[in-house]
């Protein structure tokens, strides 16, 4: 399995869990309107994480990960912003089962993001780094 389809498949698996656990409780807040404003935010959420991961395919070198993930961060709030700005200025749907379904979504991911860059970090080398022989170090 492929880096990005990794990713893939633990965001849809977040967004998904984090969806289903907030699914009853919004529908019984603000009726059917709501759960589907909820999951039409948890989308975005996901379609905007995917986004933010584009950076990856295009950064080389020693510090790929950590330029290609802080861009990534940008690349997501800013998509995320442009794909939900117009659906809750547009759609009619429920404003705050929509902000709600936003909100969750795009902070599991975040946390995920973290996490998975905390991970790489510990096991990358960093640039430059080397014995007193000149080998390599962490």
């Amino acid at each position: 399995m492929s880096t990005f389809s990794g990713y893939l498949l633990k965001a849809t698996v977040t967004v998904a869990a984090v969806t289903a656990a907030a699914a009853w409780p919004v529908h019984a807040w603000a009726g059917d309107e709501g759960l589907t404003a909820l999951l039409i935010a948890s989308a975005v959420g996901l379609v905007g994480a995917v986004l933010g991961h584009l950076p990856h395919f295009f950064f080389r070198g020693p510090d790929a990960v950590f330029h290609a993930s802080m861009a990534g961060l940008g690349v997501r709030l800013l998509g995320t912003l442009a794909i939900a700005a117009p659906i809750m200025m547009l759609s009619g749907l429920p404003l705050l089962p929509f902000a709600l379904g936003l909100v969750l979504a795009y902070f599991s991911l975040l946390i995920l993001e973290v996490r998975d860059l905390i991970v790489l970090g510990r096991s990358a080398p960093l640039s430059g780094a080397t014995d007193p022989d000149g080998v390599p170090t962490r």
